[in-house]
């Protein structure tokens, strides 16, 4: 946490994603997607963090207030992966940084999200949400987590089924989820820059979906494309990671020649 320190009294606000509760993040959510101005949009971030009402908020000295919106910056600096909505309802989402999203999965929430991105309707924000919250297994021990998702497997029973209740959550939890999801897709692109290299900015790196990338790795050491498609977002772009850098040396070596 973060302290400012005025006329013998202190202003506590988070420092860190990790430090923000599910309501907070609703609510930036909201207003990062605004479209506000760059002093405004802190301000009522500030509002937001400091938890206090809106009334003791402007009775907050003004030299404070001005002071103090340097301590939002971050907002717009850190990717946000931690998992700050783990559950909505009866449906969980995936753990922090994709830490448990398979292949199929982010195949699949790609081409939501890009549809999103060019379209800009709603219907695709609901698409993307239906492939990362499903209900739990029935009958599973979240305490042991024996296999590591408490989440039913991803299927189009289940995603067309989870549209329809989605598609009723209300927009600022909607918000909040994409931010998680931009978050952890930002940092995908940092991890593993040899796969997805920076053209222009990190805001021109569109996926496009996961076919090419897990056909790729098919074969001997992950088997089949079934099999590929339940493997760790993680562990594939780890693998391809390493597949590319192993061809960068046989092409080196044969140059030598």
């Amino acid at each position: 946490m973060q302290e400012i320190f005025y006329e013998k009294k202190r202003l506590v606000i988070a420092g860190e994603w990790k430090e923000v509760n599910g309501m907070q993040l609703k609510k930036i959510a909201i207003l990062l997607h605004s479209g506000k101005g760059k002093e405004e949009t802190a301000l009522r971030a500030l509002h937001i963090l400091s938890k206090k009402s809106l009334v003791r908020f402007m009775l907050l000295p003004l030299d404070l207030r001005h002071r103090a919106l340097p301590f939002v910056e971050w907002l717009t600096k850190k990717e946000l992966t931690c998992q700050l909505l783990p559950k909505i309802k009866n449906f969980y989402g995936p753990y922090e940084d994709f830490g448990n999203l398979t292949m199929v999965e982010f195949h699949y929430s790609e081409m939501a999200y890009c549809s999103l991105v060019k379209t800009k309707e709603e219907k695709h924000l609901t698409e993307l949400i239906s492939v990362l919250y499903r209900e739990k297994k029935p009958r599973y021990d979240e305490e042991r987590n024996e296999e590591g998702d408490c989440r039913k497997p991803f299927s189009h029973g289940l995603y067309e089924y989870g549209m329809k209740a989605i598609s009723l959550w209300p927009k600022e939890t909607k918000l909040a989820i994409l931010l998680w999801y931009d978050g952890c897709r930002q940092n995908l692109v940092k991890e593993y820059p040899a796969i997805y290299p920076q053209k222009g900015g990190e805001g021109e790196n569109q996926f496009e979906g996961m076919y090419k990338m897990m056909r790729s790795i098919t074969g001997e050491k992950y088997g089949t494309m079934e099999q590929v498609e339940k493997l760790g977002v993680h562990t594939a772009h780890l693998e391809i990671s390493c597949m590319m850098e192993e061809q960068k040396q046989m092409q080196t070596e044969i140059d030598k020649m």
